[in-house]
């Protein structure tokens, strides 16, 4: 639910963001949110919002692979975050380069173990009878 509140609000600060078009820095209120509303609006929209109203239903967790459309810039985003701090600790830039990479190759096996994680728990789901309904310590759940 924390991430989602994020990219909620991470909704409403791009609605006020500057964008760069031609070379030249659109601060126009008006042409920010058309741009906005043209482009990843929806994606963010149903990426984050139902969840947020439906309280977490997982019926609508579908909808959160959406979230997806960004993975790019937010990987990116990271990576030069990192490479800012690695510079300002004292590092020599090869040192930089090496340690970003490392860096850079966890978050991605991180992420994709999460993203297969989720589907093993998505196939237990969907199977009847599967090793979630077998539990011990699931109250709701029956022996097959």
């Amino acid at each position: 639910m924390g991430f989602d509140v994020l990219l909620t609000i991470d909704i409403v600060i791009t609605f006020f963001t500057a964008f760069e078009i031609d070379q030249k820095i659109e601060d126009m209120p008006q042409a920010i949110f058309f741009n906005y509303f043209k482009g990843y609006f929806i994606f963010d929209f149903f990426a984050c919002i139902p969840a947020l109203f439906q309280n977490q239903n997982s019926s609508w967790f579908l909808l959160k692979y959406l979230r997806f459309v960004h993975i790019k810039s937010v990987f990116s985003t990271l990576s030069d975050f990192v490479s800012k701090l690695l510079t300002k600790s004292g590092l020599d830039k090869s040192s930089v380069e090496k340690t970003g990479y490392i860096i850079d190759l966890i978050i991605y096996m991180l992420t994709a173990i999460h993203i297969l994680g989720c589907f093993w728990i998505y196939i237990g789901n969907i199977v009847d009878c599967s090793w979630l309904d077998q539990r011990p310590d699931n109250p709701g759940g029956h022996m097959c």
